[in-house]
């Protein structure tokens, strides 16, 4: 897998393709890297309080 950039479009799809199976390298820049790594928990973080708030309101 190549990252080219940090935009959830392209590094949001990452924990989908390890669930899915794909071990292989993650191939980045060093500029890319910290803030995919941000952008990840943050899409985390927001799909969370979504789910959490889903299942106490229906």
């Amino acid at each position: 897998m190549v990252l080219t950039h940090a935009h959830l479009d392209h590094c949001g799809y990452l924990p989908r393709l390890v669930r899915g199976g794909f071990r292989g390298p993650v191939l980045t820049t060093s500029n890319t890297a910290p803030p995919g790594g941000l952008v990840l928990r943050d899409s985390e973080h927001l799909l969370r309080e979504d789910a959490d708030h889903a299942n106490q309101h229906g």
